[in-house]
């Protein structure tokens, strides 16, 4: 029950922030929003349950595929690597892209929600590489707080992706805004 509380509360607070960003007004009531946002929370455990089984199926199949003797150069090649990256990658496009699309209470549309979501997961994937670097090799604050560490760089991280999920929102009303004015004929040359 709390937990079901909690991701209702962190969804709102999402819902919220679009709505700012793509400058959408509230049309659901407090139990529509509410059910919304459980139905939200059973996707996104299908998402989280659907990586999971990939990389497990990935992780089960891949000693076969190394006696293949045809598969074999590309097992040597480093598609090994790959691989589950690139189903990381796609699955979190997925979610970022449900997020965007589907969580405020009018829809904007697919192609803002498409950059929107193209932005978020580069910049996610790429700053996940540099914190990790950062964490294994040069960062000292294991030493500093000992088994807290691990939270304060928790919190760090949930901050940081917070910020660039609001950043691939704003680059997403962006496009938007600019697509309007096209539409509309008022668009000028910046330069």
């Amino acid at each position: 029950g709390v937990l079901v509380w909690t991701n209702t509360s962190l969804f709102d607070a999402l819902r919220s922030t679009l709505h700012r960003i793509y400058e959408l007004k509230r049309t659901r009531g407090l139990l529509a929003s509410l059910m919304h946002d459980i139905g939200f929370i059973v996707t996104a455990f299908v998402i989280f349950l659907a990586t999971n089984f990939a990389i497990w199926i990935y992780t089960l199949i891949t000693p076969w595929v190394m006696n293949v003797p045809s598969l074999r150069p590309y097992v040597e090649a480093g598609y090994t690597r790959v691989v589950p990256t690139m189903i990381i990658i796609l699955l979190t496009a997925v979610m970022f892209y449900i997020v965007y699309r589907h969580i405020t209470d009018q829809k904007p549309p697919a192609d803002a929600a498409l950059i929107s979501t193209f932005t978020t997961t580069i910049l996610w994937v790429i700053s996940g590489r540099v914190f990790a670097v950062y964490i294994a090799d040069w960062s000292i604050i294991g030493k500093i707080y000992g088994p807290y560490a691990f939270f304060l760089v928790m919190l760090f991280w949930i901050y940081f992706s917070s910020l660039l999920f609001v950043f691939g929102g704003i680059v997403g009303q962006v496009y938007w805004e600019r697509q309007k004015m096209k539409a509309a004929g008022t668009l000028k040359r910046w330069v």
